[in-house]
């Protein structure tokens, strides 16, 4: 096998390098394997099609009125992300603003700049983990199930007041 590596000719263009280990791997009896015979069973092709149908749904109706207090809530949650941070680092929030046009602002004092900025994208992720985690275990999810349903509910009446 060290043999194979030195004998290897530095021709940096990548078509020229893509040859050379190719024959040098077919010289040295390694060949790759391209077959994907046993690739995808009924759950596979399955999985597949319900992702593309989702991918397909979520770019026609993306810009509709139909996901638009979906869109308000990732926006809340956000602005929620910046507000924990500052709380977390001493700081007191003074409002959360989420505006018809899908912006927000969260006005604080005090707390620690450097972590409250980037705390937005931050507390949205650890929002969506902890929701992705939390629907694998059906015993959780059956018993959290109203608070989920609910907990958007305080905050799109706020909206339409």
């Amino acid at each position: 096998m060290t043999h194979f590596f030195a004998s290897l000719s530095f021709d940096w263009s990548v078509t020229s390098v893509a040859d050379n280990v190719g024959r040098r791997l077919h010289e040295s009896g390694l060949k790759p394997h391209w077959d994907l015979g046993g690739c995808c069973e009924i759950e596979e092709i399955i999985f597949i099609c319900f992702y593309a149908a989702y991918v397909v749904a979520f770019f026609v109706l993306y810009h509709t009125t139909i996901l638009k207090p979906m869109r308000l809530l990732s926006v809340f949650v956000h602005e929620f992300g910046h507000a924990s941070a500052c709380f977390m680092t001493g700081g007191s929030v003074k409002k959360i603003e989420v505006y018809e046009n899908e912006g927000g602002v969260t006005g604080y004092t005090g707390g620690c700049r450097t972590l409250v900025i980037p705390a937005g994208y931050v507390g949205g992720a650890f929002w969506g983990g902890a929701l992705t985690v939390n629907s694998a275990y059906v015993r959780a999810t059956s018993h959290h199930r109203g608070r989920h349903l609910t907990f958007p509910l305080p905050f799109q009446v706020s909206l339409w007041l």
